[in-house]
């Protein structure tokens, strides 16, 4: 049996959450990084293992159907990201400099906060069908 699509896109975003955190902690704690730039560099990498995982699990009863989609939908996929990931870097230096959070909390608090968000421009901007149309999720 399939998992519900919002238990796959949590599974996902799981695996790269536990390696945009061992990055930020790396890139802090080890070189240095402010945690502003720490934190972008991270997203940077997951968002690219995340479209792939997702591409491959979650929505893969959604594939691209045309040559235009399958080139629009990574681009979609960065450009909706990029939003997000700008929020999460604000999010988590906010979180970092005004509630005295460690980089590591502060980014926890912040994915907590932009995972709905997160899906539901998934679900219907980024992996919806050529005509847009999509059927009701869990």
């Amino acid at each position: 049996p399939r998992l519900p699509r919002w238990a796959l896109f949590n599974l996902v975003g799981l695996a790269g959450f536990v390696v945009q955190l061992l990055l930020i902690a790396g890139l802090t704690r080890v070189y240095g990084w402010h945690p502003a730039m720490a934190t972008a560099v991270a997203m940077q990498v997951v968002l690219v293992q995340n479209y792939f995982a997702h591409s491959r699990w979650t929505w893969a009863d959604r594939p691209p159907v045309t040559r235009r989609e399958r080139l629009l939908r990574p681009l979609r996929y960065q450009g909706t990201k990029t939003l997000t990931l700008g929020l999460n870097v604000l999010l988590t230096s906010a979180f970092v400099t005004f509630a005295d959070m460690t980089p590591e909390i502060g980014n926890a608090m912040a994915v907590g906060l932009c995972a709905i968000v997160n899906y539901t421009a998934a679900d219907r901007l980024i992996f919806s069908t050529a005509g847009g149309h999509h059927e009701v999720t869990s």
